[in-house]
């Protein structure tokens, strides 16, 4: 079974661009290769001066960890789809989808396409590797934001610098994320402090220097804003324990010096 949806303000628009069926989305040569790794491709199309991205999934994966979890088995930019209409319903910022198509058999995602919208603003992991100190701290802020209003919202992907967008000084838009588990689970603390602490190991990596303990203060400060299930004494000790574990020889996240 071939489903397919294209936005009604774009249809016209693609539909003169030869994008106006599954087959074309999926099969379209069109615009620029950007990522290719193993069946999932990105490429970047330019339809009448405006920037779209082309995400397909060009074969299945993870069908049967996805039915273990009681998930339904999609491919991966379809899980992507659907963790961006749940984000959207919750009004967190991210990309706009245009059009999406899925193949399946079986009840199994085979293959399937995703277009998005491309927002313009700039690169919060260059911005954050080329600015001073106090913009560090803005930043680092702007993201306890955003995390804090995810966690609250249910969903504990942990925010990575380089899946941020700045439109303007502030505000971020997520451009990507963990799509796992796509939809809003129940509030849970001990799920906020392992997406913290993976937040932070995960962005250590990507950084041109690690976080400072005030860049970190300013994160947590603005996150209890918003989640005040904890104290940010409470939550900087716990999120810091964390870290220590995952980060410990031999962990996930350790770094040989």
């Amino acid at each position: 079974m071939i489903s397919c949806h294209l936005q009604q303000p774009e249809q016209q628009q693609m539909a003169d661009a030869g994008l106006d069926s599954f087959h074309a989305f999926m099969h379209t040569d069109s615009g620029q290769l950007i990522k290719q790794k193993g069946p999932q491709q990105v490429r970047r199309l330019n339809i009448d001066g405006r920037t779209y991205y082309l995400k397909r999934s060009l074969g299945p994966d993870k069908a049967l960890p996805l039915l273990m979890r009681g998930q339904a088995p999609h491919v991966s930019c379809i899980r992507e789809l659907l963790a961006i209409q749940h984000l959207r319903r919750a009004n967190l910022p991210v990309m706009r989808p245009v059009a999406w198509g899925e193949r399946r058999c079986c009840g199994i995602g085979r293959e399937g396409f995703l277009l998005v919208e491309h927002v313009e603003g700039r690169d919060v992991l260059e911005w954050f590797n080329t600015t001073d100190a106090d913009g560090r701290r803005h930043i680092a802020a702007l993201m306890g934001d955003l995390q804090g209003r995810a966690h609250a919202a249910g969903f504990f992907f942990a925010l990575r610098l380089r899946d941020l967008i700045a439109p303007d000084d502030d505000q971020l838009v997520m451009i990507d994320r963990e799509a796992t588990r796509p939809t809003p689970h129940a509030f849970n603390p001990e799920r906020c402090v392992d997406s913290l602490a993976r937040c932070y190991c995960k962005n250590r990596s990507m950084a041109d220097a690690p976080a400072t303990e005030q860049e970190a203060r300013a994160f947590l400060t603005a996150y209890v804003q918003v989640v005040q299930a904890f104290s940010e004494s409470e939550l900087f000790d716990r999120v810091a324990a964390e870290v220590s574990r995952l980060t410990a020889p031999g962990a996930k996240y350790h770094q040989p010096s």
